[in-house]
């Protein structure tokens, strides 16, 4: 059963198309895993890395905040404001991908009841099928 479920998985992961990142080598270049070969360690690993890319992305996104106040924005705010929407863009990609990587663990896991008291981390480790 845990086989069936692995290359179930494997397939889904190789549709989404590219691996997830799972930390850096020696180089400091990410080292990508696709999901369906991820041990459970791996899979929390690449979720709390997407997790933290989204939030330093949302950090680097604020000054975009300044383009409501129009009446406040100077020309460094406005050069800041423009960086900040080139993040934006960035930051809305990397979220969908945190969703899409919370949907295919939760679909690799098919006891875990995401209504349950068990969260995500522990069913993980509990029901991860390597």
């Amino acid at each position: 059963m845990g086989e069936a479920r692995r290359r179930k998985l494997a397939s889904a992961s190789a549709q989404i198309g590219l691996p997830f990142t799972i930390g850096l080598d020696a180089d400091g270049k990410p080292v990508q895993r696709p999901l369906g070969e991820m041990t459970a360690t791996e899979v929390l690993t690449a979720l709390e890395w997407q997790a933290a890319r989204v939030a330093r992305l949302e950090t680097e996104a604020n000054p975009a905040h300044w383009l409501v106040e129009p009446d406040r924005i100077d020309g460094v705010a406005l050069d800041a404001a423009r960086q900040a929407v080139i993040t934006l863009r960035s930051l809305a990609s990397e979220q969908e991908r945190l969703i899409e990587l919370l949907q295919l663990v939760g679909a690799a896991m098919p006891q875990w009841c995401r209504d349950s008291d068990l969260h995500l981390s522990a069913a993980v480790q509990r029901f991860w099928p390597r």
